[in-house]
């Protein structure tokens, strides 16, 4: 069986409560060989060290009826999990950037055809990675056939990538390296590649409103929908409620 360990690598620093809020009315729950179930359902899984911890919930339009938490909240130091506690959601943080930046559309603020450049001028230098040495890890490259537009970053087809995703990209990353110092792995526009795009998004919507990414988070999604629990960084006041990240071992 696979053990669990803490993780030491750093996470995306947005972070969400499992618990949802239940209205002010009393909820009906399910019926209880349903909730047993599940119940049963979460915590095998933590007993077999398929995950260190999970919090299920079960919601209709207007009322919670199901809640529940099971396994610990570190593995190492035994800390129980509670049904509040705060996960990170990593790369859930881009469709909240990527809805931010739609209300950006919609108020006329920019357009998902304008160019990349046009808010962030650095991006004019990018190019598209035609040949990789193994050996010395150079590389030769050309200018792509068209502009990265915002477009392509909400699509994920710009040609910018995680170097996770592609051995070459790895072999150039040293960890300092922006989006704009790795090269391209393709034209925008071309087909889809995962990466950091998102990421430059942020950038653009710091950009257009004059505020940090966090600031505007906060005011245009979380705030309105009354999410209280969720942040980009977490206040000092409820970090003893995030999880800690755990990876799989072999034994």
């Amino acid at each position: 069986m696979p053990k669990l360990k803490t993780c030491a690598a750093a996470a995306a620093a947005l972070a969400v409560c499992a618990m949802l809020q239940a209205p002010a009315a009393a909820p009906a729950s399910l019926r209880a060989a349903t909730a047993s179930a599940l119940d049963a359902f979460l915590h095998k899984a933590v007993d077999e060290g398929r995950v260190p911890a999970a919090v299920a919930v079960v919601a209709s339009a207007d009322r919670v009826l199901y809640l529940h938490a099971a396994g610990t909240r570190d593995v190492a130091a035994g800390a129980a999990l509670e049904p509040d506690a705060i996960f990170r959601i990593a790369s859930m943080t881009k469709p909240i950037t990527s809805a931010v930046v739609m209300m950006l559309r919609d108020e006329g603020r920019l357009d998902v055809e304008d160019p990349v450049t046009k808010y962030l001028p650095e991006f004019s230098g990018v190019r598209v990675m035609t040949s990789f040495d193994e050996a010395d890890r150079t590389f030769e490259s050309r200018p792509p056939a068209r502009p990265i537009t915002i477009r392509h970053l909400l699509t994920h087809t710009s040609g910018i990538a995680y170097s996770f995703v592609d051995a070459r990209l790895a072999r150039l990353d040293d960890g300092r390296k922006t989006e704009v110092d790795m090269p391209l792995l393709h034209d925008p526009g071309a087909h889809f590649t995962y990466g950091p795009n998102t990421a430059v998004l942020g950038r653009i919507v710091e950009k257009i409103s004059d505020g940090r990414l966090e600031e505007v988070l906060k005011a245009r999604v979380f705030d309105p929908l009354g999410m209280e629990d969720t942040f980009y960084a977490v206040p000092e006041g409820k970090r003893g409620r995030v999880v800690t990240l755990h990876t799989r071992v072999e034994n």
